[in-house]
């Protein structure tokens, strides 16, 4: 399991952000939402939930062999600087947190920080959601998951999950990203060049994956 643990939520992974979140508040004992129901997991049902078979991408991009069984999920542990007023992880962590798992996969495939600026390219977020399961205390140890919820056919756009789950299996959050990729030249989106789309297509992916258009058909 990839140990990680930093401040890469204010790194390039973030570079454009429009955060949309979800927030479960109580305003004068009355709910903002209809009440959810509390999700329990356990950490294998995690890790097996990031491993869907694979749908085959086009046929230059075909997804390889899966990996080891914990590929796409770090783990950190709540720390003090990361708590609020509540007594609870803030929102901010959490997203830091999914930007971590996202980073983490394509670092550990060779597509490095350094790499993507070799290739003049760099991941940009175009909408961020984030829904509340259940609270993160101080010392909680938290699983991140990173999953692929839907791709275009290009690799230029596409949808992913992150579950952060507690390690009793109570999931805490969810994160869902849209996602594209920037031309550091150009500053426009752009398809990535193959070597990145073959990553892509290699990641663990969720049961409701689905295929998107290129961005340049929407």
């Amino acid at each position: 399991m990839a140990q990680v643990r930093s401040d890469l939520g204010a790194s390039f992974g973030n570079a454009v952000m429009i955060r949309c979140y979800e927030m479960r508040a109580l305003i004068g004992g009355r709910s903002m939402a209809p009440p959810q129901p509390e999700i329990v997991i356990t950490e294998q049902e995690i890790l097996a939930d990031l491993r869907y078979p694979s749908e085959a991408g086009p046929a230059s991009v075909q997804a390889g062999q899966e990996g080891p069984e914990e590929d796409g999920a770090v783990s950190a542990t709540v720390r003090w600087s990361d708590i609020d007023a509540n007594g609870h992880m803030h929102n901010t962590v959490y997203s830091g947190l999914a930007t971590d798992a996202r980073l983490t996969f394509f670092a550990e495939r060779g597509l490095t920080l350094q790499r993507l600026l070799d290739l003049s390219i760099g991941p940009v977020i175009l909408a961020e959601r984030l829904t509340y399961r259940s609270e993160s205390r101080l010392g909680d140890e938290l699983m991140v998951g990173f999953a692929l919820a839907a791709l275009s056919r290009d690799a230029s756009r596409g949808r992913v999950e992150s579950r952060i789950a507690k390690r009793g299996g109570q999931t805490a959050a969810v994160v869902a990203v849209e996602a594209g990729w920037l031309s550091l030249a150009d500053r426009t989106l752009v398809a990535p060049p193959e070597e990145v789309a073959k990553i892509l297509w290699s990641a663990p992916r969720t049961s409701g994956f689905e295929v998107l258009d290129s961005a340049q058909q929407r």
